[in-house]
């Protein structure tokens, strides 16, 4: 379920309690926004390590305040070690990258490098808190310990057979071998005193200095692809965002692959709405229908242009998308091909500010796969992701494995602007489907849904059938599965599924009126 409330403010979303408790305190303390959702990313590198953490990645997203703020990308995913070649597998008996296990760690962690550049940005934009203010609610929590989740000890339980004898996980992670229960106390003091140093030495100790050294060591004696040398290169980047004008409303993505999805998808259904196509004000029928289409069509758009090489541009120019929604089917789905499985199930965590400024942040966090590679530096109790295997050894499975590449990232933090009301969102989506939801969210934003009605509505997913022959669409069983009856009568394979099939999302949100609120799957909602 979703949580949300409402603020004056400032709203802040987190994937744990503890995390938005240390960005609320932070805006008490007169902070911003930005530095709320720093100090929340520090904390939620502690508590929900099945899906963050110092080893692995993040993306983030910043608006600056004003009915027009400047919207910058941090690129912080990290690129892959000078070591991790093809040649490394080959002649191993495996047609893929390893998902666990020291060979598993191929891939110099963003995280930190994300806090450096988001700090330093802050610093410069008014923003006054120190590193080691920020770090503290992390620092107190490794030490002191938090209580495990209900989420988070069915993670461990679902890991740990996989993960036992990786090295450094049981210690770090398992009771006697046996996963812990919710409400069980976690403590991870290798972690404390990693940050309490990164706090008194500063964020860059992690790749060039101490921390840097111990972690090289322990990754040393395990044969890890991933050495002191390519920690010493890890950077975090900004970036242009791809922007695209949606009549009152302006969209800003990343420039991936992800983000371009997301694009396309609404850029095609503000075309279909500009050509007459009634898709209804409410999630009926003919609005699951058109962003369905819109959706595929957007998945296939963005493939070919990769495959061609064409400039990113040129997919999100809004004349070409107009064009080509005049093709798409008002009432009838298209045979749709089933999507390429993953190479790695990507499990992230998302946090969304926004304040009464209109400054906002959207960011996804992941370490790869539930718990990455498994793999804890026993010096550090720094636990190393792995997203290097979501690559490929082979380039008609996906983007090939080489180093000094990013790793493609299907976790999707979104902007909303609307200049002429004030209205602004952060918006995320986290795993493999992450580009349908975050255009449903997108769309009903703009639609003027508040926050938790956006957040928790029914959703599709794009996948396949249950035989992996046909593109379906997967719907949620334990929500309001949506007009699934009319979509089958108009040829959509539909498939109802436990669980979360769709993946996490959330929304932080400040209305036409001020309204500030905000919503999370699965997470906790803090403010002012």
């Amino acid at each position: 379920m979703d949580d949300h409330d409402t603020f004056s403010a400032a709203a802040l979303a987190a994937p744990h309690p503890l995390a938005a408790a240390a960005g609320r305190d932070v805006l008490v303390e007169g902070g911003t926004v930005v530095e709320a959702a720093l100090a929340a990313a520090m904390v939620s590198a502690v508590v929900v390590p099945d899906r963050a953490g110092l080893g692995g990645d993040a993306l983030w997203m910043i608006r600056e305040p004003g009915p027009r703020g400047r919207v910058r990308v941090l690129d912080a995913r990290g690129t892959v070690a000078a070591a991790a070649r093809l040649s490394f597998f080959r002649g191993r008996d495996r047609d893929s990258i390893p998902v666990h296990g020291p060979e598993a760690v191929l891939v110099v962690p963003g995280a930190v490098a994300g806090w450096i550049e988001v700090h330093a940005l802050s610093a410069a934009s008014g923003g006054r808190m120190p590193v080691a203010r920020l770090l503290a609610p992390a620092i107190a929590a490794a030490r002191g310990g938090w209580d495990l989740s209900v989420p988070g000890a069915e993670a461990l339980a679902r890991a740990a057979p996989a993960l036992s004898a990786v090295p450094g996980f049981a210690a770090a992670f398992l009771d006697g071998g046996e996963p812990p229960r919710a409400g069980d106390r976690r403590r991870a003091a290798a972690l404390a005193a990693t940050l309490d140093h990164l706090a008194d030495a500063g964020l860059d100790d992690a790749y060039r200095g101490d921390v840097a050294r111990e972690l090289a060591a322990d990754l040393d004696a395990l044969a890890c692809p991933l050495g002191r040398t390519d920690l010493r290169r890890a950077e975090a980047r900004w970036r242009e965002p791809h922007a695209l004008d949606l009549g009152r409303h302006a969209l800003a993505v990343p420039p991936t692959r992800s983000g371009l999805r997301a694009a396309a998808a609404l850029g095609l259904v503000d075309g279909l709405a500009a050509a007459g196509f009634d898709m209804g004000g409410a999630d009926g029928f003919a609005r699951w229908h058109g962003l369905i289409e819109a959706c595929r069509a957007a998945d296939a758009i963005v493939a070919d242009a990769d495959a061609a090489g064409r400039d990113p541009a040129d997919i999100v120019d809004p004349a070409r998308l107009a064009r080509f929604s005049l093709t798409l089917d008002r009432g009838r789905a298209r045979p749709a091909a089933a999507p390429p499985a993953p190479l790695l199930a990507e499990a992230a965590a998302w946090i969304g500010a926004v304040d009464r400024d209109g400054a906002a942040v959207s960011v996804v966090l992941t370490a790869g796969g539930p718990f990455g590679s498994g793999v804890v530096s026993g010096r550090t109790g720094i636990l190393m992701g792995n997203r290097g295997a979501a690559l490929a050894v082979d380039p008609d499975f996906g983007p090939v494995l080489r180093p000094g590449r990013r790793v493609p990232l299907a976790s999707l933090p979104v902007l909303l602007g609307n200049a002429r009301d004030g209205r602004v969102a952060a918006l995320g989506s986290v795993g493999d489907h992450a580009p349908a939801v975050a255009a449903q969210l997108a769309d009903r934003v703009m639609r003027g849904r508040p926050a938790g009605d956006a957040s928790a509505a029914a959703r599709f997913a794009l996948g396949a059938t249950p035989d992996g022959r046909e593109g379906a669409v997967l719907v949620e069983r334990d929500r309001e599965p949506g007009p699934v009856a009319p979509l089958r009568s108009a040829g959509h394979q539909v498939v109802e599924a436990g669980g979360s099939p769709v993946g996490l999302a959330g929304v932080a949100l400040r209305d036409g009126a001020g309204r500030i609120a905000a919503a999370a799957d699965g997470g906790t909602v803090s403010g002012l």
